[in-house]
Parts: C-alpha cells; structure tokens; sequence
C-alpha cells in the first residue's frame, strides 16, 4: 500500500507543478492581451486541476483499505492537503481571469508578471523539497527555508501592485478584478509556505 500511495502522491506533486506553469503562462498571456490563448490555457488548467481530484481520490481509496498509517504517509497526507488547496486556488484564479479577462495597466504589467513568476518559483522551491526529503534531509529543511522567503516577496510584490491600485484613477471595476488576481497569486504562494512547517518537522523526524 505505502508504495502505491507514494506513487499517486508523486503523479499529484509533478501534476501542481504542472497547473502552476500553466497559470503562470496563463498571466503571461493575460498582461500582453493574448485573450484567446489564455482562454485555452484556462480550459488546460481546469482539465489538470480534475486530474489532481483523481488522483487524490484513489489515495484516499488507498489509505481507506489500509490499517493505521504509517509515519510517512501520514505526513504526506498532509502535504497533500496543501498541493490540494494550490490546485484549488489555482483553478478559481484561472476562472476570474477567464471571467474577466481585465486588461493590466501599463505600470503595473512588470510586477504583475513579476508576482506570478515569484508565486511560481515558491512552488517549484516546495516542489523540489518535497522531492528531496526521500534521499536528502538536509536539502529538504533548507529548501523549506527558502519557500518562506520567497513568499515574503511574493506578498511585497503583492502589496506594491495594491498600493498602486488604491491611488490610481482606473475605474473600480478593473480595480476589483486586477486586485481579485493579484490577492490569489498571493494566497498560493501563502498556501505553498504552509506546507515548509510539515517538511522541516519530516526532515527531523526521519533522521533520528
């Protein structure tokens, strides 16, 4: 059983890796008014996102047919929670920018793409150390360590894009929407953090 779940749990890790490129590009797409392309990349994004559920129904069915946990799957029943909760953000941040479809002012179409390739890079960094706590604890924790710095400057670049808004003269409505997308990018590089207290304790744990 552990070795099933191990499996599914490293197809749901490489499949939010993948969901959060597909955001990224999808805002790369949205900032230079490609509609029509990140549209189609929306309908990708949704369609991984469904994967996710899969898969962490059949762990779920897995772990249901088991006995008592072992320590390991335990814990990454909860980091499955947290790639869970990005592929969820994820998605309805991709429905806002397929129901808005805002354009981005000028001044702000830098620090836009700049915090969603922050938010990426935060996942990515999560990605990597989860993937190390197999063979490399101490890459792991540290690796950890760096997710949480990168989501302090997500959230800097989250808050300049804001302080930006609150001053300028663009209609409310637009106002709403780019702060709406800008907000989510935040919360995923937040919810990616969440995850660095559960590999850091992993990371002492599995060495004693």
């Amino acid at each position: 059983m552990r070795n099933n779940i191990h499996d599914l749990f490293n197809q749901c890790l490489e499949k939010v890796l993948n969901i959060v490129s597909l955001l990224d590009e999808c805002i790369q797409l949205l900032v230079n008014e490609h509609f029509d392309q990140c549209e189609k990349c929306v309908e990708k994004i949704i369609k991984v996102e469904n994967e996710i559920d899969e898969i962490k129904f059949l762990i779920e069915e897995s772990i249901s047919k088991g006995k008592r946990l072992k320590y390991l799957i335990e814990d990454q029943v909860k980091l499955l929670d947290v790639l869970e909760h990005i592929a969820d953000r994820t998605e309805i941040l991709a429905r806002f920018i397929h129901a808005y479809m805002v354009k981005i002012p000028n001044e702000i179409k830098d620090d836009v793409i700049e915090l969603s390739s922050k938010m990426l890079e935060t996942v990515n960094k999560l990605y990597k150390a989860i993937k190390s706590i197999d063979h490399d604890l101490d890459k792991a924790y540290a690796l950890a360590s760096e997710v949480e710095k990168l989501k302090e400057d997500a959230v800097e670049i989250e808050f300049k894009i804001i302080r930006w808004l609150s001053q300028s003269k663009i209609d409310v409505k637009r106002v709403i929407e780019i702060k709406d997308i800008v907000s989510l990018l935040g919360r995923i590089a937040e919810k990616a953090e969440e995850a660095t207290n559960t590999i850091k304790t992993m990371s002492m744990k599995y060495r004693m």
